[in-house]
């Protein structure tokens, strides 16, 4: 197998990651379960509103944070970091006074094995995962990293960046994206934690080999995610499918589960979900109505899509399929699809180099370029009809 070179280290654990995705293949069609449509009923009611940062990529990393006049970032020395992409200046995120900033006992240093590297922002607040005697807790800290505290303890974790969380109200729902690799029997769940008082319950949980919740993300006073189950396992391939898209509500305690089709991922906006069925391509239904529509069909490179929007434009990336298909696509075929509401393609984006793709909210796109150990690059999107210009943070 030839592969591209890489022009600096990567941590450990992240090769760890990266092969495991590398040695994967989807069988995309190899579904045996009855497929369902949707449960229209289930969506009555989601408008599509939340305070969480729904648009990054839900299945891939979180070391990126909007807020209101720039972005939050997690380097890979575990370094917080504020980028202000108009006025193109890096700021570690410390407050102490005389600091140099480049040593551990800089307020921006996460490293040493503090703390995961996802990060997010919400309501005001940054939220991490720390790491204390094996296991993960969740932490926050105000924007200026000069306080932080523990919320409460999460789950065994042992430096393996997999836990991401989704915020609602008071509560934040924790779960392991892990799992599609486990030849042995383990069971995934969905962790509500209070925001207050640290208090936690499963909301979901899920038994069997090779499975893992995928794409959780809130909108109004439900949670939605997806079960992604791998079929078999062998030294070059992994068959995978996913058994549906579920809901949890907030407000009566109930899981739902809204269709039994092959859904990769998903998106609300503006009283419509668009839903993307591997395989087959991208579907959109408003909410309260019983007709679901394809707008977009699924090529020979994006067989199997991640779902975003910036509420102008619905973004599509086929990240993870190029990591599954490996042998054949590599990353040479990266890509972001730019397609308006009517499922036009308004520009297709070629990020061939990309370690990650992101998406971004309604002012940037990003990726990170494996041509550097701080590639991070990003596109306006005043200019996304056209293409714009990939620029790095990091010159």
């Amino acid at each position: 197998m030839k592969r591209r070179g890489i022009r600096y280290v990567i941590p450990i654990i992240f090769i760890a990651v990266l092969v495991g995705a590398m040695v994967t293949y989807v069988l995309l069609h190899k579904n045996t379960e009855a497929e369902k449509g949707l449960d229209y009923a289930s969506l009555i009611g989601v408008t599509g509103d939340s305070d969480f940062q729904n648009y990054w990529d839900t299945d891939g990393w979180y070391d990126l944070a909007a807020v209101e006049d720039g972005y939050y970032y997690m380097n890979f020395e575990q370094k917080l970091l504020f980028l202000n992409l108009e006025t193109n200046d890096v700021i570690p995120v410390c407050a102490k006074p005389e600091c140099d900033h480049k040593s551990s006992s800089c307020n921006a240093f996460f490293g040493n094995g503090a703390a995961l590297r996802s990060i997010y922002y919400y309501r005001g607040y940054i939220y991490y995962f720390g790491l204390s005697n094996g296991m993960a807790q969740l932490c926050r800290m105000d924007k200026s990293g000069t306080t932080r505290e523990v919320i409460g303890e999460l789950i065994p974790n042992d430096g393996v960046d997999s836990i991401r969380a989704v915020f609602q109200g008071e509560y934040a729902f924790i779960y392991d994206g892990s799992g599609l690799a486990d030849e042995q029997e383990t069971t995934k769940s969905i962790i509500e934690v209070s925001l207050t008082s640290g208090d936690k319950k499963i909301v979901y949980e899920v038994t069997g080999k090779g499975i893992s919740i995928t794409n959780v993300k809130c909108f109004g006073d439900k949670i939605f995610f997806t079960v992604r189950k791998a079929d078999s396992i062998s030294d070059k391939a992994i068959s995978v499918h996913s058994r549906g898209l579920f809901s949890y509500s907030c407000s009566n305690d109930e899981i739902e589960e809204v269709s039994g089709q092959n859904i990769n991922d998903y998106y609300v906006v503006d009283g419509t979900m668009y839903y993307f069925v591997t395989g087959e391509g991208l579907y959109k239904i408003d909410i309260g109505s019983d007709i679901s529509q394809k707008i977009w069909e699924s090529t020979e490179q994006c067989d199997m899509c991640s779902v975003s929007s910036d509420g102008e434009y619905i973004y599509l990336n086929n990240h993870k399929y190029c990591y599954y298909m490996w042998e054949l696509y590599g990353f040479s075929e990266n890509r972001y699809i730019v397609i308006d509401k009517g499922g036009n393609v308004i520009n297709e984006i070629l990020c061939p180099d990309a370690l990650a793709l992101y998406f971004g909210d309604d002012r940037y796109l990003f990726y990170k370029s494996m041509n550097d150990a701080e590639g991070l690059m990003y596109m306006k999107k005043d200019d996304i009809e056209t293409g714009g210009d990939w620029k790095q943070v990091f010159e």
